[in-house]
């Protein structure tokens, strides 16, 4: 394509479009005249076989004539003379004598070169004797009776002509008197004709066929005097019309085309230009070429008067853009440097306290096996929320986790989370109760509320001293639903209380008994909240416990 579009550009518009234009007319013209030549030649051997059809009706009449009128008559007439067995007229006894003369007084009058016979074998007249083509027509008609009709084009002396042959007469009983045996013919038809030609037929015998032929050279002449004619016409009525197109096309599309190129080089040299119309007198397409272009100018005028202004305002959008990416490097630095404190301890008690159950095992010593192994799980546990948080944390920068808002009732939620750490609490000797009302609901995606109740419900178990209360309750007002999760544990200090939600600060206290914490919980509950539109705080007091609040939209 891109080779194509280089090759384009060395020519001009108004060449490409006159050497089209010209191909198409003189292939036009070509392609005219070989259908045009064949349409004539096709119509002059159509003429010539109508003209063979109407001469064959016109001979087999005179044959029919002499057949059902004429002989009839005569015979009735010259009944004692016939019984003689001497007398014989062929000028009215046989309609193939009298066509054949008819046809010498109609080629006298003529010369249109048209060919008419009776062909026979062993022709009493040798006008009549077939020729090749004939005698291979009639040895055809005899080895299969199913072909009564030949027709096609023929080159004789160097003409052309449309032949025709037809099945003649057939030999009857009534014919043998003249074709049987030469003793029992007329005495007057052996003198005249001799006794070896055309006797000795049988009944059933193809005695003949009918041969025409027209010449259709001269046809074939004014044909091509038509065709040159008619594309002598056609190539000034094709010259006139290039000249015309090429004096339109220039007037209405050359000349603007010109005319916004020389504008268009002159504003490229000079920027001064700029915004200045250009007046042309045109068509409307190329008048709303021009406005388009016009219009461009201003524009281009316009963004060039602002470029500095807008060059400041990028440069401040990039040197924004670039303290955000340094923060967010800064932040990346410090959440790995938490991700490998936070992971380093309980894989430390996992590794650690393994290889203390493997040499018990092999010492089978099972003493104390029982409490390595919940350390171990345990560890494993905090290791696995650590890399879900991370994971869902992950995802949430990334735009991978998808927001999907749905109606569902938040009771019910709560009651799944609360049944889902029923285990955790009892071990500590922890109470979960809740406060809310049969049917509290919501809008929201009920994947990241769940997440963001269990880490508040998870962390509120961690802090919470043995024999701690939990208490969670729902509470909806104009079109909000405001959930919370409080604690009488430990409470966070005021200066713990600012970094909690925050990436960029470790704050992570150990439970009161010494569980771990993620150092992403929190975050994590953040940045979903976030997502629903939401606010997420806190209120806390050491030593007497803390409530964590959010809210979400309600369905209503």
């Amino acid at each position: 394509m891109y080779l194509s579009k280089r090759k384009l550009s060395k020519y001009k518009t108004s060449t490409i479009l006159l050497t089209l234009s010209i191909a198409i007319i003189v292939l036009g013209n070509i392609g005219f005249v070989l259908v045009s030549g064949y349409m004539f030649r096709s119509d002059a051997i159509q003429e010539a076989k109508e003209k063979a059809t109407l001469i064959l009706d016109k001979n087999l009449s005179v044959h029919d004539y002499f057949t059902n009128d004429l002989k009839p008559k005569l015979f009735d007439l010259l009944i004692d003379t016939i019984n003689d067995g001497s007398y014989f007229e062929p000028g009215w006894m046989s309609s193939s004598y009298a066509i054949m003369h008819l046809d010498n007084y109609f080629q006298q009058r003529n010369d249109f070169g048209y060919y008419y016979k009776d062909a026979t074998l062993n022709a009493r007249n040798l006008r009549n004797e077939a020729d090749s083509i004939e005698l291979n027509f009639l040895n055809e008609t005899i080895g299969n009776r199913e072909i009564a009709v030949k027709e096609g084009i023929i080159e004789l002396d160097g003409s052309q002509y449309y032949f025709l042959l037809k099945k003649g007469e057939v030999m009857v009983p009534a014919c043998l008197r003249c074709h049987g045996m030469p003793e029992k013919a007329p005495k007057e038809l052996v003198e005249i004709y001799g006794n070896t030609r055309s006797f000795n037929r049988k009944v059933g015998d193809v005695i003949s066929v009918v041969s025409i032929r027209i010449p259709i050279d001269q046809a074939y002449v004014r044909a091509n005097r038509n065709i040159l004619i008619l594309s002598f016409i056609i190539s000034i009525i094709a010259a006139i019309s290039i000249l015309t197109y090429v004096f339109i096309q220039k007037r209405l599309i050359i000349n603007p085309l010109e005319a916004l190129r020389d504008q268009a080089i002159s504003i490229s040299n000079d920027n001064s230009l700029l915004g200045k119309p250009i007046q042309i007198d045109a068509t409307k397409d190329i008048t709303d070429l021009i406005s388009s272009f016009n219009l461009m100018s201003v524009k281009l005028y316009d963004y060039h008067t602002s470029l500095e202004e807008k060059v400041k305002e990028k440069t401040i959008d990039l040197e924004q853009t670039i303290a955000q990416v340094r923060q967010l490097n800064i932040t990346k630095d410090k959440f790995f440097s938490i991700i490998a404190h936070d992971l380093k301890s309980p894989l430390s008690s996992i590794v650690g306290f393994s290889e203390i159950l493997m040499e018990q095992l092999e010492a089978n010593d099972l003493e104390g096996i029982d409490k390595y192994a919940n350390i171990i799980l345990k560890s494993s546990n905090r290791a696995m929320d650590l890399l879900m948080n991370l994971m869902e944390w992950s995802l949430s920068q990334t735009g991978r986790i998808t927001f999907n808002p749905e109606n569902f009732n938040m009771n019910e939620l709560i009651r799944e989370i609360v049944s889902l750490f029923e285990n955790t609490a009892l071990q500590k000797s922890v109470i979960i109760t809740t406060s809310i009302t049969s049917q509290v609901p919501v809008l929201a995606d009920r994947s990241m509320v769940s997440s963001i109740v269990r880490n508040l419900v998870s962390n509120a178990i961690k802090f919470s001293h043995p024999g701690g209360e939990i208490l969670i309750k729902i509470l909806e007002s104009k079109g909000e639903v405001r959930i919370s999760v409080s604690d009488n544990g430990i409470g966070i200090p005021k200066s713990g209380i600012e970094k909690l939600f925050r990436i960029d600060e470790n704050f992570s206290n150990p439970g009161t008994q010494n569980e771990k914490g993620t150092g992403l919980g929190l975050i994590l509950c953040k940045e979903f909240v976030n997502k629903h539109g939401g606010k997420i705080w806190v209120q806390s007091e050491v030593g007497k416990g803390s409530t964590f609040y959010f809210t979400l939209s309600g369905s209503g």
